[in-house]
């Protein structure tokens, strides 16, 4: 086995996410633009970042939000937790288990996430204990991990402004070292998608 290959099967990356199911999917885009249109975006999002995760160099997995079968992809696993902060933690407990050294979770939110940008988080893993993409609402939209830090995912308020200075805050508390990618935005409103000009000419 070569060295890549060897690396390769050291790197575990998650697409964290949702079925592509009408009305379930895009909630506060589906408010401006209609819900048929809202599941398009997540459609054209997911399969985006799906072929990112292809492209780089890791063994590349699922995790979806539901049971069920999505054409065009695997079967994947469903998360496992009642909390988000529960759901992913999981994910990184799953991957140590299965033997990784080094997982990127990500979400199907930032059209900016390429195979390039995913290999340069796990080269930035392989010397710190964690990696962040911080997303310009003051989340994140990749975070990475060398081993399960269980203070990263507790109490922290998901779906505000304060996730990325609280996750920063705690990787400091916890003494771990990390990197950051650079920012980008996600697409949760018409506002966001009017920004991605590729995006926004699939619901036109």
């Amino acid at each position: 086995m070569d060295s890549s290959a060897s690396l390769k099967n050291e790197r575990l990356i998650v697409l964290f996410t949702r079925r592509p199911v009408r009305g379930k999917v895009k909630t506060r885009l589906a408010a401006e633009v209609g819900d048929d249109q809202a599941l398009v975006v997540h459609a054209a999002l997911l399969a985006a970042s799906w072929q990112a995760c292809l492209g780089a160099g890791a063994i590349a997995d699922i995790a979806w939000d539901s049971a069920g079968c999505t054409e065009g992809f695997p079967e994947g696993h469903v998360q496992v937790g009642h909390t988000l902060g529960e759901r992913m933690l999981s994910e990184f407990i799953r991957a140590e288990a299965l033997g990784f050294r080094y997982t990127v979770l990500m979400g199907s939110d930032c059209p900016a996430i390429s195979s390039g940008l995913l290999d340069l988080a796990f080269s930035l893993l392989q010397r710190h204990d964690v990696v962040l993409g911080p997303a310009h609402d003051g989340g994140y939209y990749l975070i990475g991990m060398q081993r399960p830090q269980a203070a990263l995912m507790a109490d922290i308020p998901w779906s505000t402004p304060h996730v990325w200075p609280d996750t920063v805050e705690r990787c400091r508390s916890e003494r771990l070292s990390f990197a950051t990618l650079p920012p980008a935005s996600d697409i949760d409103t018409a506002a966001d998608l009017s920004r991605w000009e590729t995006f926004r000419e699939i619901i036109q």
